[in-house]
């Protein structure tokens, strides 16, 4: 076999194109995979590539590239996601022996650690002195939708997919991997995406990794069978056994929670005087989800009006309207980029706000390499800063009488994460914009608050931590804003000469 340990094995830029078809062959059609919106509101903040995918194409890569017999297993860890528009690398890590160890990196990140072991005979499985087979006869009919589950509800679970429709499929779309695997192979790692995504853990899951020896089957195996081995609820770990169509092992998954729901109307209006914020018209950017969402409830709870904007959650806008609309309280939604000129979006404004509400954010959690990264801070000062900026312009100059605001800054500057470098840095700034145009614009006054981890789905994590439920912290928050808005409007100075 020849092998360079230094060599560049393949290159490839995921694209959302890539990722509908991986998902038409392996009937993994994960919202999280396919759908930008719903994929926002996991803890990734944007669609990510199937794992398996990832897998297959590396495999792919290493199998056209280098003269290797068939492996007898399989060993699989997905470190961190890869995310549409990334280009990833496949590249050596390591060669012990009959082992090959390889990476497939994203900036140089590691993304997935593989190795692959080479040598030895193949068990037969199904046979009587081999790798025993899956019997499972009553399992799960396969879903057309990803399933929606508890911790409660995986334990026991069984099932099978079939692979009789795939096996041509995977070919056409891994042939290296397939001349060297087998079709029968490719066919059951590709429906292992189906079984994570669509079957068990199903929604809200993550596929940690795979374990898998490949073996010689005594009969044509026609599906991959699975069942739950072990629910550990402690870390929401689900391990589940697979078989068939010439692999046998584990797969690693994990349940995610599931995106945070926010208080109802009906909760929020326990909470709120009906009138306290009656005659307030209230501009919330961001507005949709989140504490955006909370803050409009608080609002229209208390009688006043909120303008709703959403950059791409459109039917998420809707259905909080609803909501409001249906507890007799008022509201409008409204388009609105950061990103994009302020004047040009706000001449489409129902009603001249008397305050306004900053929750614009892109994805706070990223992939990276190096301690200050300058791509970064620019994306995090374009939403932070130079954002914000444009809109206290042009609500300012439009704006006759007293305008009060709200700018959301985080406690984690005050203990500076390394992961968090640019993002701390961006609110840095905007905390400064805040207090100059707080002097320079005397008919201005802006609320500037360091929030804790709130109960939202950017702070979602595999294990629950503690969080700070979003209407103790907005409540106070919004009157603090009210009051502003209302207090006497500040004189210029007068000059001595005046």
């Amino acid at each position: 076999m020849t092998y360079s340990p230094t060599r560049l094995l393949g290159e490839k830029r995921f694209s959302s194109e890539d990722t509908i078809r991986f998902a038409a062959l392996s009937g993994d059609r994960n919202p999280m995979h396919v759908d930008p919106v719903f994929a926002r509101r996991t803890q990734f903040g944007r669609q990510v590539v199937h794992g398996m995918h990832t897998l297959l194409w590396g495999l792919d890569q290493f199998f056209a590239g280098v003269g290797a017999p068939r492996p007898t297993s399989l060993k699989v860890r997905f470190a961190k996601p890869a995310f549409i528009g990334d280009t990833v690398q496949l590249r050596v890590a390591d060669s012990v022996e009959n082992e090959r160890r390889l990476e497939i990196t994203a900036s140089d990140v590691a993304l997935v650690t593989l190795s692959l072991v080479f040598g030895g005979k193949s068990a037969v499985f199904g046979g009587s002195s081999g790798v025993p087979d899956l019997q499972i006869s009553d399992g799960h009919a396969p879903s057309q939708s990803p399933r929606e589950l508890g911790l409660a509800d995986i334990n026991g679970m069984v099932g099978s997919i079939s692979l009789a429709v795939g096996t041509v499929e995977a070919g056409g779309s891994f042939p290296a991997a397939t001349r060297a695997l087998g079709g029968g192979v490719v066919s059951a790692l590709v429906a292992t995406s189906r079984v994570v995504g669509m079957e068990c853990p199903g929604m809200h899951s993550i596929f940690a990794g795979l374990s898998v020896d490949f073996v010689e089957p005594s009969r044509p195996t026609a599906s991959l069978r699975w069942r739950v081995t072990r629910v550990d609820t402690r870390i929401r770990r689900v391990d589940l056994e697979i078989s068939g169509g010439g692999i046998v092992g584990r797969l690693d998954t994990f349940l995610r929670m599931p995106p945070t729901r926010q208080l109802a109307m009906s909760e929020i209006c326990k909470a709120v005087d009906s009138d306290e914020f009656a005659g307030e018209c209230a501009l919330i950017i961001g507005g949709s989800r989140g504490l955006g969402e909370v803050t409009a409830k608080i609002i229209a709870a208390g009688g006043g009006v909120p303008v709703i904007t959403y950059a791409v959650g459109r039917e998420e806008a809707v259905e909080l309207a609803a909501e409001i609309s249906g507890a007799g309280r008022k509201c409008h939604i409204m388009p609105y980029d950061v990103r994009s000129s302020a004047a040009q979006q706000l001449a489409a404004l129902p009603a001249e706000p008397t305050a306004f509400y900053y929750f614009a954010t892109c994805s706070i959690f990223r992939r990276k390499l190096a301690f200050y990264e300058p791509a970064l801070m620019r994306e995090f000062t374009a939403f932070f800063v130079d954002g914000f900026y444009d809109l206290c312009s042009e609500l300012h100059a439009r704006r006759k009488g007293k305008l009060a605001g709200f700018y959301p800054s985080t406690v984690a500057i005050d203990s500076q994460p390394r992961e968090l470098t640019e993002y701390c840095l961006a609110k840095l700034a905007g905390e400064a914009l805040c207090a100059s145009l707080r002097s320079c614009l005397p008919d201005l006054d802006i609320v500037v608050a360091r929030l804790p981890r709130i109960q939202t789905d950017q702070t979602a994590t595999v294990v629950p931590v503690r969080s700070e439920p979003p209407l103790d912290i907005m409540l106070p928050i919004v009157r603090k804003v009210r009051a502003a808005a209302t207090a006497p409007q500040k004189q210029e100075p007068v000059s001595a000469s005046g």
